[in-house]
């Protein structure tokens, strides 16, 4: 793996994929305190002097203009105060339930919005349609750097149809099929503009083999060790870096004159691919 900066012959097109990154916040509106004062009393029946006055004593003597040792009339007792019921006590519960579930309601979205940092939300990479325009009938011609729209450029920068004796020694454990052979390709991937700071080859491109019948076959599909310095699939790559090595993969020998190198953004729906030609066009 040979990891270094920003590659010099990078054309002033390729980085495509400008970060969409648009400051968001999230606001939550915290709800006004409101206080429901509820009044379970009511109204009050058969109030006495003493309590239209104010006071807690026992009412004054009334002068009734008559012997003052005639014993005055005793006042009438005050009526008990009525209990609520029905419909008062449950609007009193459902008020008080009702606040409380406002106020949890707002915590809640509050630790939510605020968990993990600003809230602000992960960088993302707008994928755009590579450059050059390739296909499988017109590939890029070998040697061409190719912006393959996520903020990624790929270059073939050379390759063996037949690495079969140095791979086999570097693979003891390797098998192939009847007229199989190991092809090595050397290739360079730049991270120039993604969304996030850094990100690795296995997350940002799927690398894909086309043989000349159109059979396809990935790095995964046959593990095996190139020679040195083998491309590393799983480091990231911090923006402005590009790393180049070797991918060895089996092929069938006789379907080997002109294949492509097919390299798409992975994991991403509607992508194009690129098609990278290993040999120039005649």
């Amino acid at each position: 793996m040979v990891v270094t900066e920003l590659p010099s012959d990078i054309p002033p097109w390729s980085p495509l994929a400008r970060r969409a990154r648009e400051p968001t916040s999230v606001l939550v509106d915290a709800a006004a305190d409101s206080t429901t004062d509820t009044t379970a009393d009511g109204v009050k029946a058969g109030l006495t002097g003493s309590e239209i006055a104010g006071s807690e004593g026992p009412a004054p003597e009334v002068d009734t203009g008559t012997d003052p040792e005639t014993p005055a009339v005793p006042e009438p007792a005050p009526e008990p105060e009525p209990t609520p019921t029905g419909s008062g006590v449950l609007t009193a519960l459902a008020a008080g339930t009702l606040g409380g579930l406002v106020v949890a309601l707002v915590v809640a979205v509050s630790i939510f919005a605020t968990a993990g940092g600003t809230g602000d939300p992960a960088p993302t990479t707008t994928v755009r349609t590579p450059l050059p325009s390739t296909s499988a009938g017109n590939p890029a011609p070998a040697g061409t750097r190719v912006a393959l729209g996520n903020g990624w450029t790929a270059l073939v920068r050379g390759w063996d149809r037949d690495s079969t004796d140095v791979v086999v020694e570097l693979n003891p454990g390797s098998t192939l099929a009847e007229g199989e052979q190991y092809l090595v390709i050397d290739l360079e991937l730049a991270y120039v503009d993604g969304g996030p700071d850094a990100e690795s080859p296995f997350y940002g491109v799927d690398v894909t083999l086309v043989t000349d019948d159109g059979i396809a076959i990935t790095p995964a599909d046959a593990p095996c060790t190139p020679p040195g310095p083998a491309f590393d699939l799983t480091s990231e790559l911090a923006r402005g870096q590009a790393q180049r090595g070797l991918l060895c993969f089996p092929v069938d020998g006789s379907q080997v004159e002109s294949p492509q190198l097919v390299l798409e953004p992975s994991m991403t729906f509607g992508s194009t691919p690129s098609h990278l030609g290993l040999v120039a066009p005649s």
